[in-house]
């Protein structure tokens, strides 16, 4: 998991590591303020964009899940939201696992909090529980889920 702005130092490095990522993350800080709510591709179907709007809710409320194909890279563009995040070692199945989405059941212990206001965004690996969607101050909020084909990255190396 990774958790930072697009302006910060370290991320700029981290973008210079591979067009794969520079193409999500230029895309957004220059499209992605004025994207219309919907899909976006950037490369195709490995790469897309999605901006969406959601009303956020209680905790007890909201789900873990997780992703085996894609990784997300989850960024605010106005409200904000708490999303939770935990390792899948010793994660119980919330169900079937069904188009590259798997529910968990949360864990008694063990999960870090993200605070997600305008401007932040977080990245979600296949071996990361993610539970967004958690109520801060407002109740709407407009973001950008970007998708990214796992297998795109050389994430052994990172």
């Amino acid at each position: 998991m990774i958790h930072g702005r697009l302006e910060d130092a370290d991320i700029k490095r981290f973008i210079r590591r591979g067009p794969v990522w520079a193409k999500a993350l230029d895309w957004l800080r220059d499209e992605a303020p004025d994207a219309k709510i919907g899909r976006h591709p950037l490369l195709g179907e490995d790469v897309v964009a999605i901006v969406m709007e959601y009303e956020t809710m209680a905790r007890r409320d909201a789900r873990f899940e997780s992703h085996r194909e894609f990784v997300d890279v989850q960024y605010t563009l106005d409200g904000d939201e708490e999303i939770d995040w935990s390792p899948l070692d010793g994660l119980v199945a919330d169900g079937p696992f069904e188009r590259d989405l798997q529910f968990w059941l949360p864990p008694t212990s063990g999960w870090s909090t993200l605070c997600q206001p305008v401007g932040r965004f977080a990245v979600f690996f296949p071996g990361d529980a993610h539970r967004p969607k958690i109520r801060r101050s407002v109740t709407l909020i407009r973001k950008v889920v970007i998708k990214i084909r796992a297998r795109l990255l050389d994430l052994d190396s990172h």
